[in-house]
This record gives structure tokens, C-alpha cells and sequence, in this order.
């Protein structure tokens, strides 16, 4: 199409200057030109799915009070079930405890901002999830096929955009867009999907519970649309010393764990990751495990890509 309109503009362009002049013509052709590159531009729109039938809308900019009438979702009455057995509790590992206080030190009476924030969940995070993958692969036990291929398909992602249309009491059907901090992945290449999205807090005690719940629902719902047979979806805002852990089930319905690094919580911080990575791994069986049929974008229309 925008090559159409090319011809189309040179063709005017060489019209106007037989009939007027090259003064007239040179006169006029700015206006053209801002027309046909609107022209031009609307078409590129149309052609990556984008077109001005719907308006952008910002994760950020929904209000928290009106999160869970567009989405679907709905509070777990009964508080969820994030009780850890004694097996699942996790020893925080002493080389974690000596990062944090390192990072803690190297701050030490500076204002607290965003980079000390990142450095922390980072830490956290990746510590986490190496523990994991260690684990899997000293233990002889568990070394079949199958299971070392689902642990080492998990892996983290940072700062992905999402974007899903969506259709908001209103009718007007919007076009949703953020960024995740975090997310973590599994399954093969091509075929990988996300069971956990974490937003960092930009301000401390801030925490973006319903931010994160946003992404969650969109998750949830391109999972259910692509027939997958486990929809739930984890979440989790933190500040790196708040952490609010959300779950989102197969039902639609949502439960939040609230722990505090200061608060002596370390330990259930660590086992609740744990937790999740282990939900992702339990995931990875291959297609018919997955239910598979459809990718989520397929399905759903959900977009992600790397911010960098």
C-alpha cells in the first residue's frame, strides 16, 4: 500500500508542476507531503495490526479501583493457600545474606532510589532462581530427560513490554500497554510462555499491587484463550524489602501473601519463589503436556518484546 501511495504522491507532484510551474509546485509541496506521510503512516499502522480503531491505554494510567471490573478478576475469599510445609521452607544461602548486606553498605547513607532497589530484587532473584538449577542438576534422582529439560528452559527476562487489546466496561475497546521489570519464562525456544511477572516499586512502600495485577489478568486471560489447562499466573510488587506475593488461579480469583525482608521473612520470601519456579519447571512437559494447540499470541493478540 505505502508503495501506492508513493506513485501516487510523485504522479500529483509531477501534475501540478506541468500545469502551475516548479515555483507554485515547490510552494504547494510541503502541504502534500505532510498529507501523504499521514497517509503513509496510517497505512503502516493498519498493516502492523495498530490501526486508530483503538487507543493506547497505560497500565499505569487505570485507576486500582477499576482493575478488577475490567479484568475479570475478583478477591480469593478465602485467603489462597500460601502455607509452606516444612519441606518447602529454603534456607536463605549465606552468600545471598553477604550480597545484600554488601549492596546495603556500598549505599550506605545515600538516599535510597531506584538502582538500590533493582540491585536488591536482582540479588534475590537470581540467587533464587541459580539455587534452583543447582539443585536439579547434583541431584541424580531427578536427572531423566524430562526433568532436566523443564528446569533448564526456566529462565528470567527483564523489562519486556506487553501489549493486549481489551475490551473495558465501557465497550471502548482499548489497547493495553506496559512493562514488566521482571518475568520469568519457560519452554523451548519459540514456544516459551511466562507463569510470573514482578514490578519493582518506583517509590518505596509503593508497591503496585493492582499494576501487577493488570499484567497477571492479560496473562491469565491469553492462557485461557490459547486452552491452556493450567491458567494460574503468579505476581509479585515488591521494594526489595517488601515483597507482596499475588496469585491469580485458574478461577480467575486472587490472593495476596504479604513479607517483609526487615521483618525476619526471609526465609518465605525464598521458599515462595521457590514455589513458583517449581509451578514454571511442572509446566515445561512439552506440547500436549501444555495443552498446547495455539502460541498465547495467537490466541490472544498479546505482544511482548525486549525494551532493549
Amino acid at each position: 500500500m505505502e508503495v501506492i501511495i508513493n506513485r501516487l504522491e510523485a504522479s500529483i507532484k509531477a501534475a501540478i508542476s506541468r500545469s502551475v510551474g516548479e515555483q507554485k509546485k515547490n510552494e504547494l509541496d510541503p502541504e502534500l507531503s505532510k498529507h501523504f506521510d499521514l497517509a503513509k503512516k496510517e497505512s503502516r499502522q493498519e498493516q502492523q495490526g495498530q490501526g486508530s480503531s483503538y487507543s493506547y491505554k497505560a497500565v499505569t494510567s487505570i485507576k486500582p479501583e477499576d482493575v478488577e471490573k475490567t479484568f475479570g478478576i475478583s478477591v480469593d475469599s478465602t485467603g489462597g493457600n500460601w502455607t509452606l510445609s516444612a519441606k518447602d521452607r529454603v534456607a536463605i544461602p549465606q552468600h545471598l545474606r553477604e550480597a545484600l548486606r554488601d549492596i546495603d553498605i556500598v549505599i550506605e547513607g545515600a538516599p535510597l532510589n531506584e538502582a538500590h532497589t533493582r540491585a536488591r530484587i536482582d540479588a534475590v532473584l537470581f540467587s533464587t532462581l541459580a539455587a534452583a538449577k543447582r539443585e536439579e542438576r547434583s541431584n541424580q534422582n531427578r536427572m531423566s530427560s524430562s526433568s532436566t529439560q523443564s528446569v533448564r528452559s526456566v529462565h528470567l527476562q527483564f523489562e519486556k513490554d506487553m501489549k493486549m487489546e481489551w475490551t473495558f466496561p465501557n465497550k471502548k475497546r482499548w489497547l493495553v500497554t506496559g512493562r514488566t521489570d521482571y518475568s520469568l519464562w519457560y519452554g523451548e525456544p519459540g514456544q516459551m510462555e511466562a507463569n510470573l511477572v514482578v514490578c519493582e516499586a518506583k517509590r518505596k512502600g509503593v508497591m503496585g499491587v493492582d499494576q501487577t495485577l493488570v499484567y497477571m489478568a492479560m496473562l491469565h486471560q491469553a492462557r485461557r484463550a490459547a486452552g491452556r489447562h493450567d491458567t494460574a499466573i503468579y505476581g509479585v510488587a515488591t521494594d526489595s524489602n517488601i515483597w507482596e506475593f499475588i496469585r491469580l488461579g485458574n478461577d480467575s480469583k486472587y490472593s495476596v501473601a504479604h513479607y517483609r525482608w526487615d521483618h525476619g521473612q526471609g526465609i518465605q520470601i525464598i521458599s515462595t519463589l521457590r514455589r513458583i519456579i517449581d509451578h514454571a519447571s511442572g509446566l515445561t512437559g512439552g506440547g500436549a503436556a501444555l495443552g498446547r494447540k495455539r502460541t498465547l499470541s495467537q490466541a490472544s493478540g498479546i505482544e511482548f518484546q525486549s525494551s532493549r
